[in-house]
Protein backbone atom coordinates (compact mmCIF):
# COMPACT_ATOMS: atom_id res chain seq x y z
CA UNK A 1 0.00 0.00 0.00
CA UNK A 2 1.36 3.40 -0.96
CA UNK A 3 0.60 6.34 1.29
CA UNK A 4 -0.93 9.41 -0.33
CA UNK A 5 0.51 11.79 2.28
CA UNK A 6 4.19 11.43 3.08
CA UNK A 7 6.26 13.35 5.60
CA UNK A 8 9.58 15.16 5.57
CA UNK A 9 11.36 16.47 8.67
CA UNK A 10 13.76 19.43 8.62
CA UNK A 11 16.34 19.58 11.40
CA UNK A 12 19.16 22.03 12.11
CA UNK A 13 21.64 19.80 10.32
CA UNK A 14 19.74 17.39 8.06
CA UNK A 15 16.50 16.44 6.34
CA UNK A 16 14.81 13.06 6.82
CA UNK A 17 12.25 11.79 4.31
CA UNK A 18 9.65 9.23 5.31
CA UNK A 19 10.72 7.14 2.33
CA UNK A 20 14.15 6.90 0.72
CA UNK A 21 12.65 5.68 -2.54
CA UNK A 22 9.73 6.46 -4.84
CA UNK A 23 8.24 2.98 -4.46
CA UNK A 24 7.84 3.52 -0.68
CA UNK A 25 9.73 0.37 0.26
CA UNK A 26 12.53 1.93 2.35
CA UNK A 27 10.73 3.73 5.18
CA UNK A 28 12.28 5.82 7.94
CA UNK A 29 10.20 5.43 11.07
CA UNK A 30 8.70 8.52 12.73
CA UNK A 31 10.64 7.43 15.81
CA UNK A 32 13.74 8.95 14.15
CA UNK A 33 12.01 12.34 14.26
CA UNK A 34 10.96 12.00 17.88
CA UNK A 35 14.47 11.02 18.94
CA UNK A 36 15.81 14.34 17.62
CA UNK A 37 12.83 16.56 18.35
CA UNK A 38 14.99 19.16 20.11
CA UNK A 39 16.63 19.94 16.73
CA UNK A 40 13.43 19.75 14.63
CA UNK A 41 12.48 23.00 12.86
CA UNK A 42 9.80 22.02 10.32
CA UNK A 43 7.64 18.95 9.86
CA UNK A 44 5.87 18.67 6.50
CA UNK A 45 3.25 16.43 4.94
CA UNK A 46 2.90 16.40 1.17
CA UNK A 47 -0.28 15.13 -0.46
CA UNK A 48 0.81 13.38 -3.68
CA UNK A 49 -2.78 13.54 -5.03
CA UNK A 50 -3.66 17.22 -4.44
CA UNK A 51 0.00 18.42 -4.44
CA UNK A 52 -0.65 20.34 -1.20
CA UNK A 53 1.95 20.91 1.53
CA UNK A 54 1.00 20.99 5.20
CA UNK A 55 3.80 22.49 7.27
CA UNK A 56 4.24 22.58 11.04
CA UNK A 57 6.68 25.38 11.85
CA UNK A 58 7.96 24.57 15.33
CA UNK A 59 10.19 27.67 15.48
CA UNK A 60 7.35 30.14 14.96
CA UNK A 61 4.48 28.07 16.34
CA UNK A 62 2.36 27.91 13.18
CA UNK A 63 0.73 25.49 10.77
CA UNK A 64 0.66 26.39 7.07
CA UNK A 65 -1.77 24.82 4.65
CA UNK A 66 -0.72 25.03 1.02
CA UNK A 67 1.59 27.91 1.88
CA UNK A 68 -1.39 30.25 2.18
CA UNK A 69 -3.22 30.10 5.47
CA UNK A 70 -1.76 29.78 8.92
CA UNK A 71 -3.02 28.64 12.25
CA UNK A 72 -0.76 30.61 14.59
CA UNK A 73 -0.51 30.64 18.35
CA UNK A 74 0.13 33.45 20.76
CA UNK A 75 2.32 31.98 23.47
CA UNK A 76 5.60 33.75 24.20
CA UNK A 77 7.99 30.84 24.79
CA UNK A 78 8.24 29.12 21.42
CA UNK A 79 11.12 26.93 22.57
CA UNK A 80 8.92 24.14 23.90
CA UNK A 81 6.90 23.33 20.75
CA UNK A 82 6.75 19.57 20.13
CA UNK A 83 5.53 17.91 16.95
CA UNK A 84 2.36 15.80 16.74
CA UNK A 85 1.89 13.30 13.92
CA UNK A 86 -0.19 10.16 13.60
CA UNK A 87 -2.46 8.34 11.14
CA UNK A 88 -5.93 6.97 11.75
CA UNK A 89 -6.72 3.94 9.62
CA UNK A 90 -10.39 3.02 9.21
CA UNK A 91 -11.21 -0.47 7.98
CA UNK A 92 -14.53 -2.06 7.14
CA UNK A 93 -14.87 -5.55 8.54
CA UNK A 94 -17.28 -8.15 7.19
CA UNK A 95 -17.91 -11.20 9.30
CA UNK A 96 -18.70 -14.20 7.11
CA UNK A 97 -17.16 -17.62 7.43
CA UNK A 98 -13.93 -15.66 7.38
CA UNK A 99 -13.10 -12.22 8.64
CA UNK A 100 -12.75 -9.92 5.63
CA UNK A 101 -11.41 -6.43 6.09
CA UNK A 102 -11.22 -3.63 3.57
CA UNK A 103 -9.34 -0.38 3.96
CA UNK A 104 -11.92 2.41 4.03
CA UNK A 105 -9.76 5.51 4.58
CA UNK A 106 -6.63 6.89 6.15
CA UNK A 107 -6.62 10.31 7.78
CA UNK A 108 -3.51 12.11 8.93
CA UNK A 109 -3.07 14.34 11.96
CA UNK A 110 -0.27 16.89 12.29
CA UNK A 111 0.35 19.77 14.61
CA UNK A 112 2.26 20.70 17.70
CA UNK A 113 1.88 20.96 21.42
CA UNK A 114 3.44 23.16 24.04
CA UNK A 115 3.24 23.72 27.76
CA UNK A 116 2.22 27.07 29.23
CA UNK A 117 1.70 27.67 32.95
CA UNK A 118 1.77 23.91 33.59
CA UNK A 119 -0.96 23.25 30.98
CA UNK A 120 -0.46 21.22 27.81
CA UNK A 121 -1.95 22.91 24.72
CA UNK A 122 -2.36 21.19 21.34
CA UNK A 123 -2.87 22.67 17.86
CA UNK A 124 -3.82 19.93 15.40
CA UNK A 125 -5.25 19.58 11.91
CA UNK A 126 -6.77 16.42 10.47
CA UNK A 127 -6.12 15.85 6.78
CA UNK A 128 -8.12 13.57 4.51
CA UNK A 129 -6.51 12.12 1.41
CA UNK A 130 -8.86 14.13 -0.83
CA UNK A 131 -7.61 17.40 0.70
CA UNK A 132 -10.37 18.15 3.23
CA UNK A 133 -9.12 19.35 6.60
CA UNK A 134 -10.48 19.72 10.10
CA UNK A 135 -8.85 22.13 12.55
CA UNK A 136 -8.90 21.22 16.23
Amino acid sequence: MKYKLIWKAYFNDEVINQFDDVDQTKENLFKKVLERQDKLKLFCLFNVITKTNYIVDLVNGAISIGGVSKLAIDHINKQNNRVIYFRRIVKEITLNKTLDETLKEITYFIGFQYTVEGRNVKKIIQIYEDGRIVIY
